[in-house]
């Protein structure tokens, strides 16, 4: 079972460039980007009215390098984050059905009312969406979506996009995340969760309750994603998967973002 996870920075071209990264963010933030990412203490008070440039992220949208990306590496699951749902949605759905996913559930982002920066679960195997929700706040940093669909063969798949930066948020993110995939495990279910946790995986482990959970990270924080135009990066995006099954392969890979994208090949049952 093949599992990709992408952060695909809004659909817009050269993110992994700066200057085009910096114009992007300030097309959809404004100017408070810069306070967020540089005044730490700011981070989750810095309220959106809404998307400060809407017709600059239409007109520069640009989808290509990711489908392309699906395309090439055909996944059974893919876990999409940073997706404009009021922008994106239809060429996205009518991409993935076109490369026989069958199952497609939007997390919605909680911010920026009329370009909703999402999450999106999509599976080969007809699977059941299952509503899931986790705390968000409309501001820069504040989380965006969570869903998840189960399987028939027993395996839940929950994609999430934490916070950035602002702990109190992200412990509320990761209490709701963990109850969302403990539910799925009493009911028999194993759990795979994937998608930009926004912190390392062995930071995730410091939560007691996620810890419980017994997942591991496939990529145990080697692979750097984040961001791809700086010479330091840190693990960001993750698949975590059950302790039963076995990471036989995992990459990373470019695609213009200014996150990798994370790809895993898991056994999907013991002995498989």
């Amino acid at each position: 079972m093949k599992i990709l996870t992408a952060n695909i920075a809004f659909g817009m071209p050269e993110m992994d460039r700066l200057g085009a990264n910096i114009r992007a963010h300030l097309a959809i933030h404004g100017s408070k980007v810069f306070l967020h990412t540089f005044v730490p203490w700011l981070r989750g008070r810095l309220a959106n009215a809404d998307v400060a440039d809407g017709d600059y992220i239409r007109r520069k949208t640009d989808l290509s390098p990711t489908i392309a990306l699906i395309r090439k590496l055909s996944p059974d699951i893919l876990v999409l984050n940073e997706v404009l749902h009021d922008t994106h949605k239809d060429e996205i759905e009518r991409a993935l059905r076109g490369q026989g996913f069958s199952t497609i559930a939007w997390g919605l982002g909680g911010h920026y009312p009329s370009m909703r920066i999402s999450t999106v679960i999509a599976t080969k195997a007809a699977g059941e969406i299952i509503p899931c929700d986790m705390p968000q706040q409309p501001s820069m940093g504040g989380g965006a979506g969570c869903a998840q669909i189960q399987l028939p063969d027993g395996i839940a798949i929950i994609g999430v996009h934490l916070g950035n930066g602002i702990p109190k948020l992200i412990k509320r993110q990761v209490h709701a995340l963990a109850t969302t995939t403990a539910s799925a495990l009493s009911h028999g279910h194993r759990a795979i969760l994937a998608g930009d946790f926004n912190v390392s995986a062995s930071y995730m482990q410091t939560f007691e309750e996620f810890k419980a959970l017994s997942l591991v990270a496939a990529d145990g924080d080697r692979l750097l994603t984040c961001p791809t135009f700086l010479p330091f990066r840190k693990p960001l995006d993750h698949i975590f998967v059950p302790t039963s099954m076995e990471v036989t392969s995992i990459e990373s890979l470019t695609f213009g973002s200014d996150h990798l994208a994370v790809c895993a090949e898991v056994t999907s049952s013991i002995g498989e």
